[in-house]
């Protein structure tokens, strides 16, 4: 197997377990919004790159990658709403 092969296969599965747990959990608290947006916005412009040049294999790395993040994103954008929606609770106040 060529090396770019197994290097694209690494790379596209490495993504998987955070997107993974992010679902399960439903947490994704000490992620880097600015830097997932990015990650996204990069895979995407892989994914065009790798349709014009015909490149099967970083077209898919991309692909998956990006659906990846997204789903990362979107659990981030979801704990964020729901944070914002439950009130919290200032124990330095007395009753």
């Amino acid at each position: 197997m060529e090396f770019a092969v197994v290097a694209t296969i690494v790379s596209c599965f490495s993504q998987i377990p955070q997107a993974i747990r992010s679902l399960q959990t439903g947490k994704t608290t000490d992620i880097s919004p600015a830097s997932n947006v990015l990650f996204i916005v990069s895979s995407i412009l892989w994914t065009v790159s790798s349709i014009l040049d015909l490149n099967v294999p970083l077209c898919a790395n991309s692909v998956i990658t990006a659906v990846c993040q997204i789903v990362v994103f979107v659990v981030y954008v979801r704990q964020k709403r729901k944070e914002k929606k439950t009130p919290t609770i200032n124990r330095t106040q007395e009753p």
